[in-house]
């Protein structure tokens, strides 16, 4: 029976690479449970790799799906591995969370649930991953059994502590996860920000991206130094680590880095595409989509699909409805993508029903699809769910409407109120002077009030003369 007591010692049987890539996917998996799924998913392709090499199986394709089915056609897994190996593949498959934040509480909410969601997801993954790590650890003879091991407790991981590994380590990993945790804790901090955020903080956000890509910067410098090609520097690029490169040219695309780093980001990135890194071929692809460089574009999203890239997918789903109208293969890649897993493109499925665009229009249908998007996270249904698919616009504009009426009326009621309010001019009558004086005196008018309204009248025709 095994001694293995936890799952990292499990993990660390298998190779350097599957127990760094597992140590990695712990360290993350609170506070950046995206990263953790990409590396649970690397680890599936080792482990196929690692069996293949075991059994001499020769692979025809790169897609992850094709590997576990070869391996199961050659008779070297069973079914239920295989099931389980596909189970661990929807659940990490790369490119299907989104990065959208807002600075309204209700998104914040959103943001957090996704996030929490995701984190279950990870979770989910883990287990399965341990699983898996069981069944090939039989597989390949390195023992006859194997005991429960116990899960360790990755709540004790801490970021400070991967930040603190970074300054007193020399290789290239530690400086890697600095960086990834750098840039983490940038994206977190833009969540709850508004539009237009005062200096300082823009300051405080761009201050860690650059902390970010001068980890990344010195992880491929690092790397590069490890290579039998040290001695040739011009060859830095094509011969570090490429992870390193692919995140500190997407930090330099940002603009964050300078003018002068902005095209050389591209560059760089078109370059770890060309080294064959999945999420390079398929950011790229996206990049040159977004340029108008179409045909350039396809051919960089047709090889990123071959590795079961759901951004690849939804570009060239993009491709056929705006470019080039195929609505066969516009409605086979929107379907690809979200087998992948793609919350985004379940939402534009939604979408497709709500407006009738190369299917049947179908409202009910489309909120039951845009529903579905929103409840797994994706930030793009929830958003039209709001302002197409509920007329906020036409909410918003008869609201309006209805304001300035109820604003009219109110305002020509107070109108009215006023001139109600304002004092009415007395008419006096004119008095006879030889009347009674109305003074209650008895005398004539002439002789009483009158004859002293009279009198100051002439005081002030005489005022008037001397004053002249």
């Amino acid at each position: 029976m095994s001694k293995v007591k936890t799952d990292i010692e499990l993990a660390k049987l298998f190779s350097e690479e599957i127990y760094e890539n597992y140590k990695t996917a712990l360290e993350f998996l609170r506070e950046n449970p995206d990263y953790s799924l990409l590396k649970f998913r690397k680890i599936i392709e080792s482990l196929c790799a690692l069996i293949a090499d075991k059994f001499v199986v020769e692979f025809s394709s790169d897609s992850l799906f094709e590997l576990i089915n070869t391996l199961e056609r050659s008779e070297v897994i069973n079914r239920n591995t295989k099931n389980l190996f596909h189970d661990l593949r929807i659940l990490c498959n790369n490119g299907v969370h989104g990065n959208n934040v807002s600075s309204t509480n209700d998104d914040i909410t959103f943001i957090e649930e996704v996030k929490s969601l995701c984190i279950k997801k990870a979770e989910s993954a883990r287990k399965l991953i341990v699983k898996l790590y069981e069944d090939i650890y039989l597989l390949l003879g390195y023992g006859k059994s194997i005991s429960q091991v116990e899960l360790v407790d990755y709540s004790l991981y801490e970021f400070k502590q991967l930040i603190f590994d970074a300054t007193v380590s020399l290789t290239y990993q530690a400086k890697l996860k600095a960086g990834i945790a750098y840039e983490t804790i940038a994206q977190q901090a833009t969540i709850g920000m508004p539009l237009v955020v005062e200096n300082s903080f823009q300051l405080h956000h761009h201050g860690l991206l650059k902390l970010a890509a001068s980890h990344y910067y010195t992880a491929l410098r690092l790397s590069f130094e490890e290579s039998l090609y040290r001695s040739d520097t011009s060859k830095a690029y094509l011969y570090c680590d490429v992870e390193s490169l692919f995140r500190y040219a997407v930090i330099a695309t940002s603009g964050v880095l300078g003018e002068d780093k902005f095209d050389e980001g591209f560059k760089l990135v078109k370059i770890a595409a060309d080294r064959g890194y999945n999420e390079a071929i398929a950011f790229y692809g996206a990049y040159l989509f977004d340029e108008e460089r179409f045909e350039e574009s396809k051919d960089y999203l047709t090889r990123a699909i071959k590795v079961d890239s759901a951004m690849a997918n939804r570009y060239l789903f993009y491709f056929y409805t705006e470019i080039k109208l195929d609505k066969n293969l516009a409605k086979k890649h929107l379907q690809k993508a979200i087998e992948l897993g793609c919350c985004d493109s379940i939402g534009e499925l939604g979408i497709l029903y709500h407006k009738g665009f190369i299917v049947d229009k179908d409202i009910d249908k489309a909120e039951v699809l845009l529903l579905e998007a929103i409840g797994k996270g994706s930030y793009v249904a929830k958003r039209y769910h709001i302002v197409e698919f509920n007329d906020l616009v036409g909410q918003m504009q008869k609201g309006a409407q209805d304001f300035l009426a109820e604003f009219d009326k109110a305002f020509e009621q107070v109108q009215n109120e006023i001139a109600e309010a304002k004092p009415k001019p007395i008419k006096a009558e004119k008095i006879n002077r030889n009347s009674s004086c109305p003074c209650g005196s008895k005398k004539k008018y002439k002789k009483c009030c009158g004859g002293n309204i009279v009198e100051l009248k002439k005081e002030n025709i005489k005022l008037n003369i001397f004053s002249q």
